[in-house]
């Protein structure tokens, strides 16, 4: 810097004057290189190119970071600092192969140089026929086996691009994920080892660049590196379920579908198996496949270079197929046999106690489940008792892993009806009368299905050996039992009450001589007897008494209500007539002891006397009396008296009349 003095004075008066200073500064201006040259590779022969222009800022200035650095098409535009390239990282060259651009560097001191910039597109020095191709599985290593991405190593493609070039070139080889980046020398693959396509699936260009390492030149520009994705097989796993069909364990698989299921159309791959041991398979697997219950492993590999293959499996499950084991049809059928006929209503409570044990055996974990006949569920076990009539009950017995796998039986509830017949039945035989039956039967009450039956009879509970017949004649008392059985087996049993009757035993006990003669009729016997005087025909009755019964010979008769007999008895009721009046009427013409006959006191001895004791006759009770005479002469009309020693050893005294 300097001081600079000014004086200034009027020229009409040199006396009048005034001064002045001021400072001078000579300021540095930026030190550049004139004039530089930035060569970038044509990528596509065309003459054109994108450039970084930043990167000819270290060929033009070594003071950059203290400086202003910008650049513009023209000399006018870089001068008047306007119109800036904004681009600066990706600008074209508007001039086939070669272009100029102008770059201002100012300094802090505002003080700035313009410098000139040649853009020179050059053809790349790596032969077009330079191509690598990398191919890779799809792997998981940056998300899914599916989505393009794989990890690469094409370090070994700097040693071939090195060799196009003369041995002991200095050279800058690096990597770019696409052009721009390539052409502006930004976001270069750090780890070519180790490379992901993320951003790029399945297929990703590699863009290679050749720098001098000495001036910076671009030598070589071109994707030459193709990386590819090999999409995985990827197949779903198969589970083939079946129930094994007679308890082996084993079950032959229908493989005939297995191998376009897996694939579900993928093509170009090959299939390999190994079993569960790791024994390797037939591909395809055998048809049928016989095996128990095992996962063999699947390979499925493209048939390309890279062979890339997808590890899966195929399940097969040989689930357990229930038993179900019959109810014995003893604990199934019974007769509708209820006492009361009115509670016959055709169900029957059975007990179930043991059916599910039964069906089941020693199986456990099994559901079972039960159908009425109209398919509707019924509980599981079974209610118990379970009153139903007849009908089919199905059982389902499911294995509750596979629920496919079931074995079903028809538990056949059976109510058979019994016979309709009167249970109960009386009857009456004659003791004393051997040669006197009755027919008793089994009480059917549609006689005409009698032959649709069979039947046993017993006497006191002991069989009757040969009775099976609908009717059975007896003449011997005792309860008798029918059982009549049906063509399913199911019987009722009718209970006879067979009860002996006969003719009455007799005896008479007799009241006689006295005002009211009567008798008293003692019959003893099984029978049920009615009693009768002197007509066997006539009317009967239940008391055994009669009173004011007439001297004289009697027949009494008992007779058996039951059919057996009647009994006669010819008994005397003696009788002393009070008067007697022989007046030859026909009527008392004589007077004799009555109720005497050749059986009954017939040794009697009757004597008369008239009242002043003398004996006047001496009769026979079985003669016809005395007629009123003595000695042939008619005795007078008057009182007399008898004396009578009855064969019984009784004696009487007494007085009659004669009257005339």
């Amino acid at each position: 810097t300097e001081t600079i003095f000014v004086k200034v004075a009027n020229k009409e008066n040199p006396d009048c004057i005034a001064t002045t200073s001021f400072k001078i500064a000579v300021l540095a201006l930026p030190v550049v290189t004139a004039t530089a040259n930035l060569k970038q590779c044509d990528d596509d022969i065309d003459g054109f190119s994108i450039f970084n222009l930043e990167e000819a800022i270290s060929k033009i200035t070594t003071n950059a970071s203290n400086e202003t650095i910008a650049f513009f098409k023209t000399i006018a535009d870089a001068q008047n600092n306007t119109n800036s390239i904004s681009n600066t990282t990706t600008y074209t060259n508007t001039v086939v192969s070669n272009d100029v651009v102008y770059v201002r560097v100012s300094n802090a001191n505002t003080c700035f140089r313009i410098a000139r910039l040649n853009l020179i597109v050059s053809t790349t020095q790596i032969p077009s026929s330079f191509s690598k191709s990398f191919t890779q599985c799809d792997d998981v290593v940056s998300g899914t086996n599916t989505d393009g991405l794989a990890t690469f190593d094409f370090s070994g493609v700097t040693n071939q691009i090195q060799a196009i070039f003369p041995l002991g070139q200095l050279l800058d080889i690096t990597y770019y994920k696409n052009l721009n980046d390539a052409l502006a020398e930004k976001n270069t693959i750090a780890n070519i080892s180790n490379y992901s396509n993320i951003g790029y699936p399945n297929s990703q260009k590699i863009y290679v660049r050749v720098d001098s390492r000495v001036n910076n030149d671009c030598l070589g520009l071109g994707g030459y590196i193709t990386l590819n994705v090999e999409p995985i097989p990827i197949v779903k796993s198969l589970i083939e379920t079946q129930c094994d069909d007679n308890q082996d364990g084993l079950f032959a698989f229908d493989t005939s579908t297995i191998e376009s299921r897996i694939l579900n159309g993928l093509t170009n791959v090959s299939l390999s198996y190994l079993d569960q041991n790791n024994n390797p398979l037939s591909s395809p697997l055998p048809n049928p496949f016989v095996t128990a219950s095992q996962t063999i492993k699947v390979k499925v590999t493209n048939n390309t270079a890279s062979a890339c293959s997808y590890d899966t499996t195929i399940a097969f499950v040989v689930d357990r197929l229930p038993h179900v084991f019959p109810i014995p049809t003893s604990l199934t059928t019974f007769c509708d046999d209820e006492i009361d006929p009115v509670l016959q209503d055709g169900k029957y409570p059975f007990d179930t106690t043991a059916f599910q044990d039964n069906i089941l055996g020693n199986q456990t974990g099994m559901i079972v489940k039960y159908y009425d006949a109209n398919g509707n569920t019924l509980a599981s076990p079974l209610p118990n008792p379970f009153l139903s009539a007849t009908q089919d009950v199905k059982v389902e017995v499911i294995n509750p892993v596979n629920q496919n796998c079931t074995a079903t039986t028809i538990i056949s509830f059976k109510v058979n009806s019994v016979p309709s017949i009167q249970l109960t039945g009386d009857e009456l035989v004659c003791s004393d009368l051997p040669t006197f039956t009755k027919i008793i039967n089994a009480g059917l009450i549609d006689e005409t299905q009698k032959a649709n039956y069979t039947y046993t009879w017993t006497l006191d509970g002991n069989i009757i050996v040969g009775a099976n017949q609908y009717d059975l004649t007896v003449n011997k008392k005792g309860i008798y039992k029918v059982e009549t059985t049906n063509n399913n087996g199911c019987s009722r049993t009718r209970t006879i009450t067979v009860n002996a009757s006969d003719k009455a035993t007799v005896k008479v006990d007799i009241v006689d001589l006295s005002e009211e003669n009567s008798i008293t009729i003692l019959a003893t016997g099984a029978g049920d007897y009615v009693f009768s005087l002197d007509n066997e025909f006539g009317e009967y009755q239940d008391n055994n008494v009669f009173q004011n019964v007439p001297s004289g010979i009697h027949t009494v008769y008992v007779k058996d209500l039951n059919g057996c007999g009647i009994v006669p008895k010819e008994i005397a009721v003696l009788g002393i007539p009070k008067f007697f009046t022989p007046n030859q009427d026909g009527s008392n013409d004589t007077w004799n002891l009555k109720g005497v006959n050749a059986v009954f006191n017939a040794k009697t001895t009757i004597q008369i006397f008239d009242r002043y004791g003398k004996l006047l006759k001496e009769i026979n009770p079985m003669g016809e009396g005395w007629d009123g005479t003595y000695v042939g002469q008619q005795m007078p009309a008057t009182d007399y008296w008898y004396s009578i020693r009855l064969e019984d050893g009784r004696f009487f005294k007494g007085h009659f009349a004669l009257k005339r």
